[in-house]
């Protein structure tokens, strides 16, 4: 497996790890247990989108003389950034079953992820 692709795989788990820690603290401490953790979820989807979306766009842009891949790639950071509006805003406006801290804490996932890099090559 390429280094690129092993870092999408550490990316999308730290994710879903992330998800999993909130939900499970987030169950303890807010009333609605079921909106928070479809709330943080749903976010967390978001998140996962925009990372997959993120490693296809560079792949191609890599591929390019480097002013155009810079070009490709402002236009492709406003359209991963309207995915995460659509996915928050989609998540606060249905506020019946989405608990809006969990749309909140999901979004951070990928930053999160981010952070947990390290780890997943430290044990590869």
């Amino acid at each position: 497996m390429s280094q690129e692709r092993r870092t999408l795989c550490g990316l999308l788990m730290g994710n879903v790890l992330y998800a999993a820690v909130i939900c499970i603290i987030g169950a303890f401490l807010v009333d609605n247990k079921l909106s928070f953790v479809l709330g943080t979820l749903w976010s967390t989807l978001g998140a996962c989108l925009v990372t997959m979306h993120m490693y296809f766009s560079l792949q191609k842009s890599l591929d390019m003389d480097s002013e155009s891949a810079e070009k490709r790639e402002n236009t492709q950071a406003i359209f991963r950034m309207i995915i995460m509006i659509v996915v928050v805003t989609s998540g606060l406006i249905l506020s019946d079953y989405f608990h809006p801290l969990g749309i909140v804490f999901g979004a951070f996932a990928l930053k999160a992820s981010v952070y947990l890099q390290p780890l997943f090559h430290k044990y590869k």
